[in-house]
């Protein structure tokens, strides 16, 4: 058989491989099998403690659109069970009755991207600094991450500490 044929051959046998695996990742794509790489969300929220208790009245996040599937979703109705995507940011504001006030906000389980304790802090209702979640997606018999938030109303007129132990869920 001539090298020519031989060539021709394995040319076309080459490319028929191609054509098919480009047809396969295309189906895949289609039919939703492979998933678009989504920008991190920063989710920023709201601590409350105005009304002499400690509430969530918000949750801003920020894209709009295109990050983490979870935001603007129904399934973060409740901010005291907040589902989140590895990979977001977190930022925790506080809002307090002169705008005079102390939180701390601690995680437990290691799922912050921290370069010392697993805590953030900030004083006067300033915003804590914006850390990264670092956990995989949580199993479906995981249980949630518990945060910890202390908050203390220094108005003279409240001098008040609030505490209270929300959850964070990574991608389920």
């Amino acid at each position: 058989m001539p090298a020519t044929s031989i060539l021709s051959s394995n040319v076309k046998k080459f490319s028929l491989y191609v054509t098919t695996a480009a047809g396969a990742v295309i189906l895949a794509a289609s039919c939703g099998l492979t998933k678009p790489p989504t920008v991190p969300t920063t989710w920023t929220i709201t601590v409350d403690v105005s009304g002499g208790s400690i509430s969530y009245p918000a949750v801003a996040y920020d894209p709009p659109s295109g990050g983490c599937k979870y935001a603007n979703s129904p399934i973060n109705s409740d901010p005291k069970k907040l589902h989140v995507c590895p990979n977001d940011f977190l930022i925790w504001q506080t809002k307090s009755s002169a705008k005079k006030s102390e939180m701390v906000v601690f995680t437990s389980d290691g799922i912050l991207a921290t370069s010392g304790p697993e805590s953030q802090h900030a004083n006067d209702d300033q915003a804590t600094d914006k850390v990264q979640v670092t956990a995989n997606a949580d199993g479906p018999n995981d249980p949630p991450h518990e945060w910890y938030v202390a908050v203390f109303d220094k108005n003279p007129s409240v001098n008040k500490m609030y505490f209270d132990d929300p959850k964070i869920i990574v991608g389920k």
